[in-house]
């Protein structure tokens, strides 16, 4: 009995060294394998929140962009109406002249403009009240001492303009309101009042 218990004990003693032996190699795989899912997740969260980081930063620098672009366009807009306004408040310059500077300029505007000599000059109510006789006689004498025919007529018609005057012969009509005037030389002063204003 004494040999098979011996026997049985080692049996024993070698399973036990056996399974002590599975259970040792088993713990060190699942170690292994615990830490192979660690660094995998690690590794995974780190790409996702440098994702995150770089989406966030395209997102910022979109906005800021953006916003950069409203802001020159703002800043655009309100040039724009000033330098609107400036032309706006040319034109009513010229229109507010005392009454003897602005016959005279618009008398020398009509010798000028006029290409026959004998149109008729179309002005505002007021201005054909305040100046457009004046105005008539003055630009004929100007075409007459230029050796050119000088018979203008004052219109009946008024027209709906803050100043100047329409010349008018049949159909054949030029304008030469102050804010036509003013708005003819907007392209070539633009970028010089601008200089002035905004530099």
């Amino acid at each position: 009995m004494n040999n098979i218990e011996k026997i049985l004990d080692r049996i024993s003693s070698d399973a036990a060294a056996q399974a002590e032996k599975i259970i040792s190699e088993a713990e060190e795989n699942s170690r292994r394998i615990r830490e192979d899912y660690e660094d995998r997740a690690k590794a995974a969260c780190d790409k996702i929140l440098e994702d995150a980081r770089n989406t966030a930063v395209t997102r910022a620098e979109r906005r800021d962009s953006a916003a950069q672009l409203d802001a020159r366009n703002y800043t655009l807009d309100i040039k724009q109406q000033v330098l609107s306004q400036v032309f706006d408040k040319a034109a009513e310059a010229l229109a507010d002249l005392p009454d003897k500077e602005y016959s005279s300029f618009l008398a020398h505007l009509a010798a000028k403009a006029s290409e026959s000599g004998d149109e008729e000059i179309i002005f505002s109510a007021s201005d054909r009240e305040k100046v457009g006789a004046d105005v008539v006689s003055a630009a004929n004498g100007l075409l007459s001492a230029a050796g050119r025919k000088g018979e203008l007529t004052l219109s009946d018609r008024t027209a709906d303009i803050r100043g100047g005057f329409i010349l008018a012969r049949g159909r054949i009509e030029t304008n030469c309101s102050v804010d036509v005037l003013v708005g003819s030389y907007k392209d070539e002063l633009t970028l010089d009042i601008a200089k002035i204003l905004f530099e």
